[in-house]
């Protein structure tokens, strides 16, 4: 059974993230997905604590939450190869090519040998913890502006 190695780049800091919950549909005016980096909006505490989400001429009111679980762990998936190693799979393959073109070995024969000696390594490492929650679950308010009439 392979293990799954899980690591902390940095073991003395953890950054915490916190968890939107949005209820309802976030509709967007282009076709790119919110994981793009792009921005949302605005994300303010009042003078109460309560959190405040402003997205374009909408304002959300929301309340932190802590998670009933232990929380989250933010992770990433690393790929890992030893030097050692990836020198010894490239001069096996290159024995093997060799092989395949001097002698009567097919070629699935060699992609075999070349799977069976490669075993990619991967970690996961540990970016974030996610303890709490925003929930905005009451609908968005238009934000309107009273601009003085002129006579």
């Amino acid at each position: 059974m392979p293990a799954i190695i899980i690591k902390n780049p940095t073991p003395n800091k953890l950054d915490e993230y916190v968890m939107l919950e949005i209820q309802g549909d976030l509709e967007l005016r282009s076709d790119k997905m919110i994981s793009d980096g792009r921005f949302i909006g605005d994300l303010l505490y009042n003078k109460y604590g309560n959190p405040i989400l402003i997205v374009g001429h909408h304002i959300l009111f929301g309340k932190e939450k802590k998670l009933d679980n232990n929380g989250f762990a933010v992770i990433k998936k690393v790929s890992i190869a030893d030097d050692e190693d990836e020198k010894k799979r490239r001069f096996d393959e290159t024995i093997i090519n060799e092989t395949v073109a001097n002698a009567s070995i097919s070629v699935l024969d060699s992609t075999i040998n070349v799977e069976n000696r490669t075993k990619p390594q991967v970690e996961y490492q540990v970016l974030a913890v996610i303890k709490k929650k925003l929930v905005f679950n009451q609908r968005p308010r238009p934000i309107i502006s009273n601009l003085p009439k002129s006579n």
